[in-house]
């Protein structure tokens, strides 16, 4: 979901040929996308969240440039933000996939490094609310509440959708896609079960029609 809004803020028009956005989206501009991962790290202590987050920056860093004072991880964020914004004009989209990794697997008697990584994670997410001015748009994916976290405080200009119900559809693949964009596909499973195209439906209802939050 991320890669697509990745390509979406691109401006990659021509990856989306013949889907409804094609022609919903009139202008197509690129913006800087920065595109942070945290699901590369096992985060057993507060070196491999620096390792991390220092993979993502040193990727972006090769792109928009390097200040030699930016010596922390939300330093250096907040100058990407600012340098991308500035060569290019546009402002910056931030992806974040699994923010919440780092916090996810610790044990009970790893308390005192839970308290420094959730200290580090608030000063580099705190970056998204001090860089209001220069973001265009910003998405965050991961398996727990904002509230649960305790590294948000103070970001109140981000919302938490999982549960509404406009956005319902948003992962996995409704009906009328399935439908719209895979009909050979479900034609040729019926034939090759020996099955009317409304008994394909049934199956592919039983398997993968529980991906969704609401009545989409």
């Amino acid at each position: 979901m991320l890669t697509t809004l990745k390509t979406y803020f691109l401006g990659k028009k021509e990856l989306f040929e013949d889907l409804a956005i094609a022609g919903l989206e009139k202008e197509w501009m690129e913006y800087p996308v920065f595109h942070i991962d945290m699901n590369v790290e096992a985060y057993l202590n507060t070196e491999s969240l620096y390792s991390a987050l220092n993979i993502n920056l040193r990727y972006l860093e090769v792109k928009w440039g390097k200040n030699a004072d930016e010596k922390s991880p939300s330093d250096r964020f907040q100058g990407l933000i600012r340098r991308a914004y500035e060569q290019t004009g546009r402002k910056v989209v931030v992806l974040i996939d699994e923010y919440d990794k780092p916090l996810l697997g610790l044990k009970d008697d790893l308390m005192d490094v839970d308290i420094e990584i959730r200290k580090v994670l608030k000063g580099f997410y705190g970056v998204l609310k001090s860089a209001d001015a220069y973001l265009r748009f910003v998405f965050l994916t991961g398996v727990t509440r904002f509230a649960k976290v305790g590294v948000f405080r103070g970001l109140n200009h981000l919302t938490d959708i999982s549960l509404y119900a406009d956005y319902a559809g948003m992962c996995g693949i409704s009906e009328t896609e399935l439908t719209g964009c895979f009909e050979p596909e479900i034609n040729a499973q019926t034939a090759k079960l020996g099955q009317t195209y409304d008994e394909t439906l049934g199956e592919l209802r039983k398997h993968y029609n529980s991906y969704h939050f609401g009545h989409c």
